[in-house]
């Protein structure tokens, strides 16, 4: 014990001098967003789409980079993001560029007499637009809940308009198929910028927001080709009076103003979409179905301007029921309750508020939100359309989390 006392550096590892190097920021893979895979098939064929996106970081998280790709079958429908951010100093600043292809158009059926026959035809007309644009991006954190958010963007805009008809006989074979090309709107060019102030103070669980709030205000003018400018309020709050259910809750307005917001040759906004109003997709329209009442057909849901709320009481599943450990109990199942409405309009076609044609649209039920192992987000959903021809229960499925 005496030697051990007169011996204070017996036992340490001997003294090495280490080399020190500049710190070299070297780009890994952090993780893979959430993959999504969709396959379809039916008399007319079959239907292929996909997306998968990649996130690198380096070891102190001073950059980031992020490249996305989706398809939807064909070359045309496939497009891409890449994006890069340098957040080693206060003064953040970044990079974009993308290539996003989208497609709206009407769909018709019915029967028709060629070369003496009865057949019957199938019309679908596509219009395609290309948006590619590059982006330069500031940000300024105030906190770590809240920053403001400064982007200049130049976009360039081009179209395809076609139209394939199917041609069938009265048992179901099909005689031909006919792709029509037709002359598109000029190409746009336009510069924008635009000034967002973001807050995220949420608690985020397996599938979606939990407890928390989190908004973004946003004002972007658009001139070029074309001048208008966009408004985006974005709002949203999780409240869990009694634990595990929580009281989700979002208001939402998007839209294009000025003199130009209303062009035709700007894709309209969709309020169907399943992160909307839920039981509106418009791969579920029918041509019997927008037959029967116009004023409820898909019209009603495209627009240049649109307000979203939804509501919803959320819990987990097995959680709830008392069925293993934990939060989420056995597996990170989310059950929820939702109301949601929308309503979507143009400068021409008002609401009904001020004295135009245009309703709300509103669906209720129940949903199903499922992690997969931290790989992918799925929600089915079992939910009831009120707004619509044929607002019968209907499943919807998709790779989403919860708002």
């Amino acid at each position: 014990m005496r030697a051990l006392k007169d011996n204070p550096t017996f036992g340490l590892p001997f003294e090495l001098d280490y080399k020190v190097v500049p710190y070299k920021p070297k780009l890994m893979l952090d993780y893979v967003g959430q993959p999504y895979l969709a396959v379809g098939a039916s008399r007319f064929g079959t239907y292929l789409s996909g997306g998968v996106s990649l996130f690198w970081s380096d070891m102190l998280n001073d950059y980031d980079l992020a490249t996305a790709i989706q398809a939807n079958g064909e070359l045309r429908d496939v497009g891409g993001t890449v994006s890069f951010l340098n957040r080693k100093k206060r003064w953040n600043w970044g990079v974009a560029a993308q290539h996003i292809p989208y497609m709206t158009g009407s769909f018709n059926s019915g029967y028709a007499i060629i070369d003496s026959s009865i057949v019957y035809v199938e019309d679908e007309y596509q219009i395609y637009q290309f948006s590619n644009s590059i982006s330069g991006i500031w940000e300024y954190p105030f906190s770590r809940a809240q920053r403001i958010e400064v982007n200049g963007t130049f976009d360039y805009i081009s179209f395809k308009e076609l139209e394939n008809i199917d041609v069938y006989d009265l048992s179901g074979v099909e005689l031909f198929r006919r792709t029509e090309h037709y002359p598109a709107p000029k190409p746009l060019a336009m510069a924008s910028a635009s000034v967002a102030l973001v807050y995220d103070q949420t608690f985020f669980g397996a599938t979606s927001p939990l407890l928390g709030k989190r908004y973004r205000f946003e004002f972007s003018p658009s001139v070029g080709s074309l001048n208008y400018y966009t408004l985006l309020g974005d709002y949203r709050e999780y409240f869990m009076p009694v634990k595990p259910f929580t009281i989700a809750f979002r208001m939402m307005h998007y839209g294009r103003y000025g003199k130009n917001g209303d062009d035709p040759r700007l894709s309209p906004l969709y309020l169907g979409y399943q992160s909307f109003v839920r039981g509106y997709d418009y791969n579920s329209f029918s041509a019997e179905e927008m037959a029967k009442d116009s004023t409820k057909g898909l019209a009603q849901l495209y627009g240049t301007r649109m307000a979203v709320a939804n509501i919803e009481l959320r819990f987990p599943l097995f959680g709830a029921l008392g069925i293993g450990k934990g939060f989420y109990g056995i597996f990170p199942i989310e059950s929820a309750i939702f109301f949601d409405t929308g309503l979507s309009w143009t400068k021409k076609d008002k609401p009904w508020f001020w004295k135009g044609n245009r309703k709300l649209v509103r669906s209720a039920g129940l949903a199903l939100r499922v992690n997969i192992n931290g790989y992918f987000l799925a929600e089915m959903d079992y939910v009831k359309p009120f707004d619509r021809p044929d607002n019968k229960w209907r499943f919807q499925f998709g790779f989403i989390a919860g708002f």
